[in-house]
């Protein structure tokens, strides 16, 4: 405790005295002292009068009325901590005191919480705390600003800027309700100028912004993703052949070879023994006896020698694995989400994916700054490609379908309310994103230093306790588009996958119809010609 005589009172030397001190400090002033009404506005000025940090205790005065005037010269806000103690009859009455504007006017306003007297003491009655003291605001009226104006000036919001405004708009409206304030929109387009009291928007936490705004809470989340649609299996190989490699499919054909050969060495061997009609007649058909059991055909044989009754149940053997390993690849790519192995910007680059971006001030930023030499790569691409590499939200989201292998770097949020209006469940299921930022918080602001930062940011933090702002947050904004189908799908085979075996049996219906009229012709001509 110190006092300050107020006939010899040094600004320099007060406010040097305070800078050492870093916890809460009261003062006491006499207001019947000649010199207090020229060193309290000196001190409001510094904004001693404001704040959490600062308590007054004002007392010899004697009437309020006489004193409006000067107490409204001391800049009294709402968050001020300011008790004044006045004569009422026999007890002194103890009142809080706080200001604000109403209408075109700054007014202070005075509410009795309590009284003293020298016989009964100090009796305080409103023992709420200093949040619930100052949550009616009795109309005040607070006006707000758009950032996008700040960016965009006076053009015409559309869109996802539409939707953050009035997302915002929307949890001020509740503010103001809670609070009982009034709230106009700010027609200027700078909030440099101090003509505004918050912004509109939720905004993220800036650098050159920290002298200008005063943050609450935290009410959404935004981040800069790359989307593109996953390119479906490989389709440079029939889908008949892709259960096996290539090198697989040359190793099956030179052991069918092999077991032909041997298979007709062995019935070679057993027609030297046993020369009959019914042996020299399976020396034709050896090989479609072959292809029948590879293929596990059944048929009617009589195997005389051990190798031939060996390299039989080989035969089996082989093809049973063979067409066990080759069903369930079939079954598998028919049953289960082909996997989405791009997941990478190298792979993207490496599959010759280009990339748009969206054309607003973060994305633009964010592709000048960056030196990943991947990314620029992809853009370089798609420059190669249309000539341009910024689109809006919505043509950039139009480019994912229309060109196949192309990218778009845009906002998450923006991205889904879109994605939501424009993509079937199949393109859904095919969409791919790659983040490129951290997710990062946005806020409500308000002017630096402003008297309400502190009330208006417990009751954010209050809202969002009663999950308000995540049912708002539900209304304006979509959530990340989920795929309908689950791990396992049902089956389904389209007809280009089968088209090859198509061809191939329509191929072979067209060659036989071909041969048996060439075997018709030839035998009705060469008996005429003998």
């Amino acid at each position: 405790m110190s006092f300050v005589n107020v006939a010899s009172f040094s600004e320099q030397k007060f406010v040097t005295s305070l800078e050492l001190v870093h916890v809460r400090v009261g003062f006491m002033a006499d207001m019947n002292c000649p010199g207090m009404n020229s060193v309290l506005p000196i001190l409001a000025e510094r904004g001693y009068f404001n704040g959490e940090r600062f308590r007054w205790f004002l007392y010899g005065l004697r009437a309020i009325e006489e004193n409006r005037t000067f107490l409204q010269k001391l800049h009294i806000t709402v968050s001020s901590n300011v008790l004044l103690l006045l004569p009422a009859g026999k007890d002194n009455a103890v009142l809080n005191v706080r200001g604000q504007w109403m209408g075109k006017t700054w007014d202070v306003s005075f509410l009795q919480i309590g009284s003293w007297s020298i016989a009964t003491g100090l009796n305080m009655w409103d023992t709420r705390s200093a949040y619930e003291k100052q949550l009616n605001l009795f109309g005040m009226q607070l006006s707000g600003i758009s950032k996008a104006k700040t960016i965009y000036g006076d053009r015409t919001l559309e869109g996802e800027m539409q939707i953050n405004r009035a997302y915002g708009l929307q949890l001020w409206n509740v503010l103001s309700m809670v609070h009982n304030t009034s709230i106009t929109e700010n027609s200027s387009t700078n909030y440099d100028d101090q003509l505004a009291d918050f912004i509109i928007e939720p905004v993220a936490i800036k650098q050159e912004d920290l002298a200008k705004l005063d943050y609450t809470a935290a009410v959404q989340d935004t981040q800069t993703i790359l989307l593109f649609l996953h390119p479906e299996v490989d389709r440079t190989r029939n889908s008949i052949l892709r259960p096996f490699s290539f090198l697989t499919w040359i190793a099956i054909g030179f052991l069918i070879i092999c077991f032909t050969l041997l298979m007709y060495k062995t019935f070679m061997f057993e027609q030297e023994v046993d020369r009959t009609k019914v042996q020299r007649d399976r020396e034709n058909g050896f090989f479609v006896l072959v292809m029948g059991i590879l293929c596990q055909q059944g048929f009617i044989e009589s195997s005389r020698s051990s190798a031939s009754r060996l390299t039989l149940f080989t035969m089996l053997v082989f093809s049973v694995l063979i067409y066990q390993f080759y069903l369930t690849h079939i079954v598998s790519m028919l049953l289960v989400v082909p996997p989405k192995n791009i997941r990478t910007l190298e792979q993207m680059v490496a599959n010759k994916f280009g990339v748009a971006v969206e054309n607003v001030p973060e994305s633009v930023e964010l592709l000048n700054a960056t030196e990943d030499k991947y990314l620029l790569t992809l853009v370089q691409t798609q420059i190669s490609r249309t000539g341009t590499v910024y689109y809006d939200i919505k043509e950039g989201i139009s480019l994912l379908l229309e060109r196949e292998r192309s990218a778009f770097v845009c906002d998450a949020n923006r991205a889904y309310q879109q994605i939501r209006h424009t993509f079937t469940d199949e393109q859904r299921c095919a969409l791919q994103e790659i983040p490129l930022m951290a997710k990062q918080s946005t806020h409500l602001a308000l002017r630096k230093d402003h008297p309400l930062k502190e009330q208006f940011r417990v009751t954010v933090q209050k809202i969002i306790a009663a999950s308000m702002v995540q049912y708002e947050r539900k209304r304006y904004y979509a959530d990340k588009p989920r795929c309908a189908e689950n791990e396992v799908k049902m089956p389904e085979v389209n007809l280009d996958q089968v088209s090859s075996v198509l061809l191939l049996l329509f191929g072979t219906i067209v060659c036989s119809i071909g041969v048996l009229l060439l075997e018709i012709t030839v035998r009705k001509v060469l008996p005429k010609r003998h």
